[in-house]
């Protein structure tokens, strides 16, 4: 057996097989999808004119629902928090945290979350694929998977690919060029388009398999790549998971309903005033103009031998259609939590406050529930696949340029610096001149080596500083695990203590707890330790008449991080 033939089961029961929770106007998975996509761009599946060649308005209730769930669901990179856990300095979180928002900014992290918070309400479900060091997005129209399954990798996965000759070639840096060769042989000289499979899963019962879960090969069935993955390379995210399909129910399928009913509505509606528009007139009288509104000028005076009366028009059912338009209409709304306070317009005049608090209160209760879904999946994605492409490339000493951070920011960073050299050069002094340096000469080395740091422009992260990061924070993506309420309530007790006991932060062991308290509700103590030096340097004495300045309590920084966390 051929891996195909094996693929050809699941290609096969893609375009067969119904749904039995499903529209019964589309009761196939791909059904589903493609009515989403005819929908989305206000297009019939039928055509686009009635019987009578009459163009069919469609009266689309569909996207304003999903767009505002994408935007009560948007999570972008700035979302992304790093906190260090209970015992765990606060400082390797910090360096990470900055680095990795630049990382994910290069790699284009943020654009892919921009995908899945626009593609999961509208189609149900998103899929994420890894291939090397690159993550993207599979669009569902290209997938082909067992349609009742609960998991993509409980049975096999196909995505079908159609590409032109040109593109299709550039793959031979990744597969090489004889494998491009062989393909384009058994297509043949007047092939105008490549079509070709990847699919993952047990590939055991494949003639010559050792082991090999993931293939690609062409729809003549000739193999072009095989490999063995330690890992399934799909991700998925369901909006709305319902029993007996994989495909979950988004915005757009679950208002399939409504937006039927609706075109329904507009399209009575607008043949009807197809003819109720006329103007029609009736006279017995034979030598009257035909059409009154070509052949009689204004001012005319016809003489007639009967009279002629205006025959009768007017669309009488107007209020049985806006009724209907109306109920279809606050279906939509209810079934999409998208009422008009949660797209950003004037409720409608009656509304009363206590109403639009109650639609609030449900609809963003509904969508918080939805976001912390996706933070919990963006959470194993970022642990899972992230960290480790992360930590890849950050493996070796690195340099960090100082532009990453805040002046504020900055400011604490210098003086973490000077007192990391600082305390290294009094090591080296002490170790050479086997003496303590007096206060004098600690005074004026601790200014040489400021201005020093202040002309750096970058900051030295040392090899391996991120290698067991990932048992050492924590990734809060959502607001479930800190409360807003709580977290001002909170500040306000922070601020309490601080004015009625400011040495807390003196005594080493105060200091610690303090910190962890910072940490924990979503407070960079890094800011704190900004105005703590801050202030010090502005409180400390200059040097007159034999008084020196206090030196500062030694500072961690990533270096000596990384050696006390080996120890």
């Amino acid at each position: 057996m051929i891996p195909y033939v094996k693929a050809s089961r699941i290609l096969t029961e893609y375009d067969e097989k119904s749904l039995e929770y499903a529209p019964t106007y589309a009761t196939k998975q791909k059904d589903i999808i493609k009515l989403i996509d005819y929908y989305w761009v206000s297009k019939y599946q039928n055509g686009d004119k009635d019987a009578l060649g009459f163009l069919k308005p469609f009266y689309n209730v569909i996207i304003n629902p999903t767009e505002v769930a994408s935007k009560m669901i948007d999570i972008d990179t700035k979302d992304i928090k790093v906190v260090a856990e209970d015992g765990a300095s606060y400082y390797p979180a910090w360096f990470f945290s900055k680095e990795l928002r630049a990382w994910m900014k290069e790699k284009g992290f943020g654009k892919l979350l921009n995908e899945i918070i626009y593609n999961l309400p509208k189609y149900g479900s998103v899929v994420l694929k890894k291939s090397g060091k690159k993550i993207s997005l599979v669009p569902l129209q290209n997938l082909r998977n067992n349609t009742l399954a609960k998991k993509l990798e409980d049975d096999l996965v196909c995505e079908e690919h159609l590409e032109t000759i040109t593109a299709f070639k550039k793959h031979a840096d990744d597969w090489g060029q004889d494998v491009i060769d062989k393909a384009m042989a058994a297509w043949g000289e007047n092939i105008k388009d490549a079509k070709w499979y990847e699919a993952y899963g047990d590939f055991s019962d494949v003639d010559g398999n050792k082991g090999e879960n993931y293939y690609i090969f062409t729809d003549k069935g000739i193999d072009l790549f095989k490999a063995k993955l330690s890992e399934c390379p799909y991700r998925e995210l369901h909006w709305d998971k319902l029993e007996g399909r994989w495909i979950g129910r988004g915005q757009v399928e679950r208002l399939f309903e409504a937006q039927i009913q609706q075109n329904k509505v507009t399209n009575m509606k607008s043949q009807s005033l197809q003819y109720t528009s006329k103007r029609i007139w009736q006279t017995r009288d034979d030598s009257v103009a035909k059409n009154v509104l070509t052949d009689v000028q204004n001012g005319d005076i016809i003489r007639v031998n009967s009279e002629i009366t205006p025959v009768s028009t007017e669309e009488r059912n107007l209020s049985a259609y806006q009724e209907e338009e109306a109920r279809w209409d606050q279906l939509a709304e209810r079934l999409g939590f998208s009422y008009d306070i949660m797209s950003g317009q004037r409720s409608p005049a009656g509304t009363t406050l206590g109403q639009t608090v109650i639609q609030t209160q449900q609809a963003g209760g509904y969508f918080d529930l939805k976001r912390e879904d996706i933070g919990l999946f963006l959470k194993d994605l970022i642990f899972d696949w992230i960290i480790p492409m992360f930590k890849k490339d950050k493996r070796i000493s690195h340099k960090i340029m100082v532009s990453e951070f805040s002046e504020d920011e900055l400011i604490t960073l210098r003086g973490l610096l000077t007192q990391s050299k600082v305390n290294k050069a009094i090591l080296e002094y002490v170790t050479n001149a086997k003496m303590v340096p007096t206060e004098e000469e600690l005074e004026a080395l601790k200014q040489i080596v400021a201005i020093k740091v202040k002309g750096e422009k970058e900051i030295e992260i040392p090899e391996s500083f991120y290698e067991n990061l990932k048992y050492k924070i924590d990734i809060v993506i959502t607001g479930e695990q800190i409360d807003l309420a709580s977290k001002f309530s909170v500040v306000q007790v922070v601020l309490q203590i601080l004015g009625s006991n400011p040495t807390i932060l003196q005594d080493p062991n105060t200091k610690k707890y303090f910190m962890q308290l910072l940490e924990v509700i979503g407070i960079n103590p890094v800011q704190l330790e900004l105005v703590e030096n801050t202030q010090e340097q502005i409180n400390m004495p200059a040097q007159v008449g034999g008084s020196t300045a206090k030196v500062s309590a030694p500072t961690q920084t990533p270096t000596q991080m990384q050696t006390a966390t080996k120890v």
